[in-house]
């Protein structure tokens, strides 16, 4: 309930310049709303049940997610002989 909302709300500001900063890198190129959603959902159902470890890894791929496509994507572009620059580049 209110008091769950609480710790999460707690952890949230006490990471909020990581937060940020993984919010603005991904801003313009993750649209997977639906996805993003179930995960916060995941993560949330985890504090309340006091599961740490899989609170960390729900943590570790939720904020890795679009790093490791982009890597992937990188990867297959290399293979191809192509090159992707990082947006803004």
């Amino acid at each position: 309930g209110a008091v769950c909302r609480q710790k999460l709300w707690d952890m949230l500001q006490a990471q909020q310049l990581h937060y940020t900063r993984f919010r603005m890198l991904d801003f313009t190129t993750e649209t997977d709303f639906t996805r993003i959603t179930g995960e916060h959902e995941e993560i949330f159902r985890l504090i309340c049940e006091k599961d740490e470890k899989g609170l960390e890894k729900a943590l570790k791929d939720h904020l890795y997610f679009s790093k490791k496509v982009q890597m992937q994507e990188s990867i297959h572009a290399a293979e191809k002989g192509t090159h992707l620059l990082p947006h803004g580049v």
